[in-house]
Order: C-alpha cells, then structure tokens, then sequence
C-alpha cells in the first residue's frame, strides 16, 4: 500500500527523527483474559494506528516484550485498530511470529477484511506465514 505524497512537507532521506507527531500515531495495550474454552489465559495485544518505517520498531519491540513475558500463554495481536501498515510493520509481525514460534507456539494475529492490514498481508504472501484470525474470539479458541 503506497501512500500518496505529500508534496507540502519535505523529509530528507537521511532524517533520523520521525516528524513531527509521529509519535502518537501508534499505541500497543497489553491486557490479559481468560481463554473462552478454560485452557487458562491469553495476552492480547491490541494495535491501534499507522505501523510504518517509524513506528514499527516500538511495535517489534513491544511485541518482543509481550512475548518474553507470556510464560507459555497463548498470545494474539489485534490489528483491527490499525489504519496503515507498510513493509516495516509486516517484517516486525514476522519477526514477532517467528520469536512465538521459537517460545511456545504460534501468535495469533487478528484482522478483518476491511482493513488496511490485509491487502499488504494478501499482496505479499505473508497470510501463509502468519496466522490470521477474523475475530478475537476464534484467536482465543485456536
């Protein structure tokens, strides 16, 4: 997904600061909550805004964190909140996904097909790399 240029503000290629704002444009909240079929509980992180070349590394390592501390509970990313994602977010889930894999399982991601996350996901094949859920409820009972 390519966003149209914005010709009324100009960034250097080597600007190591993300503009002004930036910032805000991407929050991860973590809560856990028992697993509907009785198998204990699960941690849900939930993303809400635009994951791009300067939010994706706070999503990787937020996710990271999650990760180190599921102790063996199941864990599932909500992407229903997001409005962009780009390249640099879709590697930060597949490194998300390969860290779970190596943990204690898969990571369940949850997307629906109105959103922005998906057509990058189908466009690059990665929907046979990540597991992808439609709702909260079905990452809860995988």
């Amino acid at each position: 997904m390519i966003r149209p240029p914005d010709y009324g503000q100009f960034m250097s290629t080597h600007e190591a600061d993300p503009p002004s704002g930036e910032q805000q444009l991407l929050t991860v909240a973590v809560r856990t909550v028992p697993s509907p079929d009785s198998r204990g509980e699960a941690v849900v992180a939930t993303v809400r805004g635009e994951v791009d070349m300067w939010t994706a590394p706070r999503l990787q390592a937020a996710l990271d964190r999650v990760l180190r501390r599921a102790a063996g509970r199941r864990v599932v990313v909500d992407l229903l909140g997001v409005t962009f994602l780009d390249s640099a977010g879709l590697a930060a889930l597949v490194a998300a996904t390969r860290h779970a894999e190596q943990r204690h399982g898969p990571l369940r991601i949850v997307v629906d097909h109105n959103r922005p996350v998906v057509r990058p996901i189908q466009i690059t094949d990665l929907h046979d790399v990540l597991m992808l859920c439609h709702t909260l409820e079905q990452a809860l009972t995988l």
